[in-house]
């Protein structure tokens, strides 16, 4: 690329809107011909080939490639650490060499859409605060004009402020995304009204987010009936324990048979009191086999299910087993979603206790208990609703007894 810089800007908005559909449809059209394992690449190579020039489109489409490139990172991976980095500064030189000034001009936008790349790379990491800071420097560089609008900028605010267990503060960010969604006519609303009903239910305001769930709305997708029906069986579970209504829309050929629901679903089967659950769902290595689940695309809650699965193999030497749990833990916070960690901490609790491990099993619980109470601003301790016989006296009495049986061996 020649290093001549445009005082003014070298796009219009009209230019960036037809040359983004334009190469959308072109990256869909080779992926459908070639497989998706090849997107990855052909979109290398077109930020390769768009190298050189002074042409201001090509360079408008170079930039774009290579948003498209880190966006698939984000989704399925592939990139390294060294690629990342330099696909985002050539991205960031493109636009200054183009004439686009931040927060100034009326395509700063493109700044915020590199910097919501570097918040999604954040939380991939586990590192929720420099998430909210890059999405906040989005904001800010965008000017009139960030990614997506206000209402998206403030969901994925409240996505943060959950994922931090601040669930006051995302209720709000969703409600006011939600209504100016709403008034819009903007695609993500029901998106925002899952968060909503999810966010509800974690801060243990069961009713509210039963309201929502049974509220009818209409124009909403059958994308958003699949996760309401889902957020009602959580909700169900919370009230009976029961773990049979998930489980009959997550077998094959099922509703919700897929990655998100299968792994959410073998973790509630570790988490409840009964262990017949466990008997009920796939082993999780052999889901793993099935490429219509591609549970590889999610590989935090792949390999904390994976893990634990293997905690309940006794053939596993304990400290082995004991080790690998060790490491999700440390991990946890790279874990896309609140309840996940949530049922994360909660299966842990249980396979120590299981193994007769109380003290450490009560460590891990108090955890449970405090991220808990933090979410539910003091209204539970439990907020799966599906802890308690581990959190009452009984569970206190076997703590008794473990130290007693010790003291006697001494």
């Amino acid at each position: 690329m020649h290093l001549i810089l445009n005082k003014t800007a070298s796009w219009t908005v009209k230019d960036v809107e037809d040359r983004k559909d334009r190469i959308r449809l072109t990256i869909d059209e080779y992926e459908d011909l070639h497989g998706a394992e090849t997107r990855l690449d052909f979109i290398k190579a077109r930020v390769g080939e768009l190298d050189g020039g002074d042409d201001p489109i090509n360079s408008l489409d170079r930039f774009i490639f290579i948003v498209h490139g880190l966006v698939h990172h984000l989704r399925m991976g592939g990139l390294s650490a060294v690629e990342i980095q330099k696909s985002l500064e050539l991205a960031q030189t493109i636009l200054t060499l183009n004439g686009i000034k931040p927060q100034r001009s009326r395509l700063a936008g493109l700044y915020g859409e590199l910097h919501i790349i570097k918040s999604q790379l954040a939380l991939g990491k586990g590192d929720i605060w420099a998430g909210c800071w890059q999405q906040q420097i989005a904001l800010h560089i965008s000017g009139e004009n960030p990614p997506g609008g206000l209402s998206f900028q403030s969901l994925l605010m409240g996505r943060k402020a959950q994922r931090l267990g601040h669930t006051s503060i995302a209720l709000t960010c969703f409600e006011e995304a939600e209504e100016a969604a709403a008034k819009n006519g903007e695609r993500h609303q029901e998106i925002i009204r899952i968060e909503r009903i999810r966010c509800l239910r974690l801060a243990a305001r069961c009713s509210e987010a039963k309201e929502l769930v049974e509220s009818e709305v209409l124009g909403f997708s059958e994308g958003y009936d699949k996760e309401r029906a889902w957020e009602n069986q959580m909700l169900a579970i919370q009230e009976e324990g029961d773990l049979d209504g998930i489980f009959s829309l997550c077998f094959e050929k099922k509703s919700h048979f897929s990655r998100t629901y299968v792994l959410e679903s073998y973790l509630w089967s570790l988490s409840v009191r009964s262990s017949k659950w466990q008997k009920k769902i796939n082993k999780v290595r052999t889901m793993a086999r099935n490429k219509n689940l591609d549970l590889k695309r999610d590989k935090s809650m792949l390999k904390a299910c994976l893990v634990l699965e293997n905690a309940y193999e006794t053939d596993t030497p304990f400290l082995s087993r004991l080790d690998q749990v060790e490491k999700v833990l440390t991990e946890i916070r790279r874990l896309k979603t609140l309840d996940k960690e949530l049922l994360v901490w909660l299966a842990t609790a249980r396979w120590l206790a299981r193994s007769n491990h109380y003290r450490l099993s009560l460590l891990i619980l108090e955890e449970y208990k405090c991220l808990s109470l933090r979410i539910s601003q003091g209204l539970t301790n439990d907020a799966l609703g599906v802890a308690g016989d581990i959190i009452g006296k009984e569970w206190q009495q076997k703590i008794t007894m473990a130290k007693l049986g010790k003291a006697s061996s001494d």
